[in-house]
């Protein structure tokens, strides 16, 4: 380049004939171009071999070929992307391991700590990748259908479990299982009992000597559902004193 650009400031001294100058002088352009590209490449090539990043190295190489420069020169750098990935390669079967026995185990700490590294290695579209976010999301929603099963379960009781319903739904809903869900359907299925036995007793209280036998059956399922021995008390005398009247007439 040095000798092509003296050349080219002598022959315009001496006037040489316009084509031959503008010849040399595109030349010159073009040395000093390459010149150019080869010294940014050579300084990618510096940085991505120190870095060690596959995108960087790649970047790199490419620059280099396009400079034209000798392989000598970015053999380094190739040996480099060749050694990262296949790192990367090994980074990425340990990661589809760990997240596999992860989604087989279901457990939500080692989901989120394998998903953490297989959105770092893995394409956002991998099957493996979908199928353990949504087994995450799937568990992560029973655990807050579970703790609002509990919560429901302390404070519903017999004179208001409209929650527990709510909440037993939305367990269902969320897929808990029906063993996780039993003790709080037995709690339901008594509060139900409860409540149905007690209106049963009311009503059965309101009813004329004619309905005896239904008083009668309304005391004894009151007692099985363990309505207030108050007033299940009450109820008791009550049939026992129409059933005394009965037997009198008769």
């Amino acid at each position: 380049i040095d000798r092509l650009s003296a050349a080219v400031t002598k022959a315009a001294e001496v006037a040489l004939v316009e084509p031959e100058v503008e010849a040399a002088r595109r030349l010159l352009d073009e040395q000093k171009h390459k010149a150019e590209m080869q010294a940014a490449a050579r300084d990618a090539l510096a940085h991505a071999t120190f870095s060690r990043s596959i995108d960087a190295l790649q970047e790199a190489l490419e620059q280099a070929q396009k400079a034209q420069l000798e392989q000598a020169e970015y053999k380094e750098a190739f040996d480099a992307l060749a050694e990262e990935l296949r790192k990367f390669a090994e980074r990425q079967t340990a990661a589809l391991e760990q997240l596999q026995a992860a989604v087989t185990s279901k457990s939500i700490p080692d989901l989120e700590s394998a998903l953490i590294e297989a959105r770092a290695v893995l394409q956002p579209d991998d099957q493996i990748l979908l199928e353990a976010e949504s087994v995450l999301d799937r568990e992560r929603r029973q655990v807050a259908a579970m703790e609002t099963l509990e919560s429901a379960m302390e404070s519903a009781n017999t004179l208001d479990f409209e929650i527990l319903i709510t909440a037993i739904v939305e367990a269902k809903d969320a897929g808990v299982s029906e063993s996780a869900m039993a003790p709080a359907q037995e709690l339901l299925d008594r509060f139900v009992a409860y409540d149905t036995a007690s209106q049963r007793l009311n009503d059965a209280m309101l009813m004329d000597i004619a309905s005896v036998d239904e008083l009668g059956a309304a005391v004894k399922a009151a007692e099985e559902a363990g309505i207030d021995e108050e007033r299940v008390a009450t109820a008791r005398t009550k049939f026992k004193a129409w059933r005394s009247t009965i037997d009198r007439r008769l």
